[in-house]
């Protein structure tokens, strides 16, 4: 549940980012149909449900994409890699305190194992909540009056909406005047021909998961919002500009003495009254112009924040000759360590299989020696013949049958330097144990 939760902890917050990305592209299209503000939504909400995604240069996205490393839990010294200095400092101070070698057990696995509970009873009781929500609200639509097609009307209700997913209906109120209902009725048939109704139960089901990201939950009013506009846009569009007058009055009476439908996600009605009569009289057929640049801005930032940046890792099976090289000083380093753990009196194993799970070139320093020189953080992981006989030190934890050596400092940075154009090893940076006179 733990890696889940770290997971989803991630997603969360690279769509931060990319919500506040459409938050500030929302002003740009603000002359534009409102269908194309609702659009950008999407990319918020899929970047909520995808842990991968696809790499190209053109990626908007500058932080991290896996701000919290899946084993932090059994770091030594816990680190944060969003990308942001400043939020990394701030947050690495407080997790910098290593963990005693004796301590069995490291603090961060207790933070993040009560956060995951944490996190799964809300989820539990905001989807409990909903539903409860929606099997009082059906109950309670059972007396209501079938009027023709699929529409009903019923006296308790306060405003129109759509219920249900796969057969939606439209229920209206019993006082709603006569003269409003055709522009109400098509309202909702927009709603429901757009497949509005399962488009916000699905946002809301990836709202409940997020419950706890409050730029998740703006984003869900944000786009609910924008849905309205386009719906009420699309309207008027089908039934003519001069309807906007009369629409607008029959939004401002819906909205008087207005009653909640409570937490169904399957059920919604009129909301945001104000914006939209204000956006509804404001409307006229979009310039060719307009509609052209909210079209290349969906697509900009379509490619930009679903796609992550260009990884700069090395990864076992690389083909660059760089990437190779830098793997065999790896390789050899790891031979070290095998070494050194097979001969260790404390522990009685073997070593059967090895595994480089990522090779990252940190950054490069110029000031140091006259050609200059790269720092690549190395993970990897050990195949034991028998996990029987390992004894955990420092840094090293047991998963799947690997093991994983970390050691008292965390992961190890290599260090590189170039000659003739060659990759040159000179060390672990954390010991420069080879090679370092040369500094």
């Amino acid at each position: 549940m733990e890696k889940i939760f770290l997971q989803i902890i991630n997603m969360s917050i690279i769509s931060t980012y990319v919500i506040l990305f459409i938050i500030l592209a929302r002003l740009l299209l603000k002359r534009a149909p409102k269908i194309f503000s609702y659009g950008l939504w999407a990319i918020a909400f899929l970047r909520l449900v995808f842990p991968f995604s696809f790499e190209s240069i053109f990626s908007l996205i500058s932080i991290n994409t896996n701000t919290i490393p899946e084993n932090i839990a059994y770091t030594p010294a816990p680190q944060i890699q969003s990308g942001i200095r400043v939020v990394d400092g701030a947050v690495n101070r407080v997790l910098s305190t290593p963990t005693p070698i004796e301590s069995s057990v490291n603090p961060i696995q207790i933070w993040i194992s009560a956060a995951s509970l944490i996190w799964v009873v809300g989820l539990v009781l905001l989807l409990a909540y909903s539903l409860l929500s929606t099997l009082r609200l059906a109950r309670k639509l059972k007396s209501a009056s079938h009027y023709y097609d699929n529409i009903y009307v019923m006296d308790s209700i306060g405003t129109p909406f759509v219920f249900g997913l796969v057969k939606p209906k439209i229920y209206l109120p019993n006082n709603l005047a006569k003269s409003e209902e055709p522009y109400i009725i098509k309202h909702e048939e927009t709603h429901i021909k757009r497949k509005d109704h399962i488009i916000k139960f699905i946002a809301f089901i990836i709202l409940s998961i997020h419950w706890f990201n409050p730029m998740v939950w703006l984003a869900f009013h944000l786009m609910v919002e924008d849905m309205e506009k386009s719906c009420d846009e699309s309207v008027i569009k089908e039934l003519g500009y001069g309807i906007k007058k009369d629409y607008s009055n029959s939004l401002l009476s819906l909205s008087l003495g207005r009653r909640t439908i409570g937490g169904s996600p399957i059920a919604f009605g009129e909301n945001n009254t104000k914006s939209r009569i204000k956006n509804v009289l404001n409307y006229k057929k979009p310039k060719f112009w307009v509609t052209i640049l909210a079209m290349v801005v969906i697509i900009v930032l379509a490619v930009g924040l679903l796609s992550n940046p260009p990884d700069n890792s090395i990864h076992t099976g690389d083909e660059t000759n760089i990437g190779e090289t830098a793997e065999d000083f790896a390789l050899e380093y790891i031979d070290k360590q095998i070494e050194i753990l097979e001969k260790a009196e404390w522990g009685d194993f073997k070593i059967v299989n090895k595994e480089i799970t990522k090779l990252e070139k940190l950054f490069t320093l110029d000031d140091i020696l006259p050609t200059s020189v790269e720092l690549w953080k190395l993970e990897y992981r050990l195949k034991p013949e028998s996990v029987e006989g390992v004894v955990l030190a420092g840094g090293m934890y047991v998963e799947d049958g690997w093991l994983y050596d970390q050691g008292p400092a965390g992961n190890p940075i290599l260090a590189f330097t170039y000659e003739n154009d060659n990759l040159v090893y000179l060390g672990n940076v954390n010991t420069l144990e080879s090679d370092v006179d040369t500094l």
